[in-house]
């Protein structure tokens, strides 16, 4: 059973990574964040980071295929996580406008 949802968990991952690519390089966005994103390559660059911080921490596991010292899973599964993090991060701000660029009158 761990092996289905270890297989179900890292097709979500790659998938996740995909569209990442996509957005990032075309400016793709999935059709049920079209309407809230504001900058679609940042969204792309964003869903890329998160899906690599998904599948970092998913290919670690419990009883997963890593199998080496505690203190570097340690040090995997938190930089995995600070990845996905930031990944989010980046959505959220593709979802707000940029800053309004108005021109000075000169003196």
């Amino acid at each position: 059973m761990y092996g289905i949802l270890l297989g179900a968990a890292m097709t979500v991952a790659v998938v996740t990574v995909a569209m990442g690519v996509a957005g990032a390089v075309t400016g793709w966005v999935p059709p049920y964040g079209r309407g809230r994103v504001l900058r679609p390559r940042l969204y792309g660059y964003g869903t890329l980071a998160a899906g690599a911080g998904l599948g970092g921490s998913v290919s670690l596991g419990s009883y997963g295929p890593y199998d080496g010292p505690e203190t570097t899973y340690t040090v995997v599964a938190l930089a995995s996580m600070a990845c996905f993090a930031t990944g989010l991060f980046i959505q959220v701000l593709a979802q707000r406008p940029g800053r309004a660029r108005h021109s000075t009158p000169a003196p």
